[in-house]
């Protein structure tokens, strides 16, 4: 670009176009064209942060981050009690990008900003920010805002902040619950196993949201030393703890929980009892297997449609795109019993764990779990959860949603009846 050429002379021409459009559009050209020139942009850009107009200000604050120059970090902090969020929020994305140390405290009082976005781009600004920020993060665990100390935490958490860890497990005593949950969360992100103790403590925290938090937090943590505590904590009174222990003690897989996870089996919350089934089918143990079929046997039911050749409607949406197709498939007796009829959304590996959770005849409910190595030898995780119902013997839908190593894929389909015959259909 000529203007880019230009220089210095040119800086008023373009700061001009860059505020020239609608606020929602975000002129690229000139915006480049003045990252380019660096500078000698600076001055003149710092000068509109000041400008009556919000557009102008929110834009000058994006343009200054995308130069990074540390003359612009007084002016960004300044930007950060801006009246208008929009301004307030760019002014935290561009400190984030400039990574000066200046920034971290006024970025820890802007993660308390009364706006989402702000606050969230003041928290990743100090992600970004990294080893600077975390002594201050920490020393923040003191202000008397609650608010910016549960924020502090939970950043320390997306940091994987270690050198944290005994600051976090002291603010598991703190007076606000919201700090107490941040404070499990973080010590399961960091998956410190110093905290184990003190989160075994926590499971009698008078708050039953916290105490939710930190069954999770020991089934994240991943410590046997939790599982004597996590079976009590099958018997609380709230059965979201309930149902958070048996999680837990699914993914910790130790054959001390086989018992009372049995015994959760006849919970009277549903949810606790899926999460029961969900452990028992992970933990491998005689007594497990034994619990699960007296269990499908009483609770599960075949689906109520006729067997035969289907034809079915597929879509899939995930990596941002959306795939759709459409196939015949034979079901038959077989497959029909084993519960494998609509297996064309269910992977038949025997590396994954199938665990029906609720069958009625007219619906069944599932969630999956599969683990595999691949010959590069990354290790794969997936989790999902499937439901089919039946509409009526000739019509069938339903869903599934897949998460692999936090990549998400959604999938629907319905399926319609078209005779007794496969022919050559498999």
């Amino acid at each position: 670009m000529i203007l880019v050429q230009i220089g210095e002379p040119a800086v008023d021409a373009l700061i001009s176009a860059l505020n020239s459009t609608d606020i929602l559009t975000v002129p690229s050209g000139p915006r480049e064209a003045l990252v380019q020139i660096g500078g000698p942009a600076v001055e003149p850009l710092i000068a509109k942060l000041r400008d009556r107009n919000l557009e102008t200000r929110w834009r000058e604050a994006q343009t200054l981050g995308a130069i990074n120059d540390p003359r612009t970090v007084a002016p960004l902090i300044d930007a950060l009690k801006d009246t208008d969020v929009k301004v307030r929020s760019n002014a935290a994305d561009a400190l984030g990008v400039i990574k000066d140390s200046r920034a971290v405290y006024p970025l820890i009082a802007a993660t308390a900003d009364e706006d989402a976005q702000v606050e969230k781009s003041a928290r990743e600004a100090l992600i970004a920010i990294g080893a600077p920020a975390v002594d201050p993060l920490i020393a923040s665990l003191k202000e008397p805002d609650a608010t910016v100390r549960a924020l502090s935490i939970v950043t320390l958490g997306k940091m994987k902040a270690t050198r944290s860890v005994d600051a976090v497990i002291a603010a598991l005593k703190d007076t606000s619950a919201v700090v107490r949950m941040a404070a499990t969360w973080t010590l399961s992100e960091i998956k410190a196993q110093q905290a184990v103790d003190p989160l075994i403590e926590t499971l009698k925290d008078t708050d039953p949201k916290v105490r939710i938090a930190a069954a999770n937090a020991l089934g994240k943590i991943n410590d046997a030393k939790a599982v004597d505590s996590l079976n009590i904590a099958l018997t609380d009174s709230e059965p979201r703890v309930r149902a958070a222990a048996a999680s837990s003690l699914g993914k910790i897989n130790d054959k001390r929980a086989v018992e009372p996870l049995i015994t959760a089996l006849k919970d009277t919350d549903s949810i606790v009892r899926q999460y029961a089934l969900v452990a028992l089918s992970r933990i491998n143990d005689p007594r497990a297997a034994e619990s699960l079929r007296t269990w499908a046997a009483n609770n599960i039911k075949p689906l109520n449609y006729k067997l035969g050749l289907w034809n079915f409607s597929m879509t899939s949406k995930g990596f941002g795109n959306t795939v759709s197709s459409s196939f015949p498939k034979c079901i038959t007796k077989e497959n029909n019993d084993n519960f494998t009829a609509f297996g064309v959304l269910v992977s038949d590996d025997r590396e994954c764990i199938r665990t029906i959770i609720d069958s009625t005849g007219s619906k069944f409910d599932v969630i999956l779990h599969c683990e595999k190595d691949k010959p590069d030898g990354q290790h794969v995780v997936q989790d999902g959860t499937g439901m089919v119902r039946a509409v009526s013997p000739d019509s069938v839908n339903g869903t599934i949603q897949w998460v692999t190593n936090g990549d998400s894929i959604n999938i629907n389909f319905s399926a319609t009846h078209s005779g007794p015959a496969c022919g050559e259909v498999k």
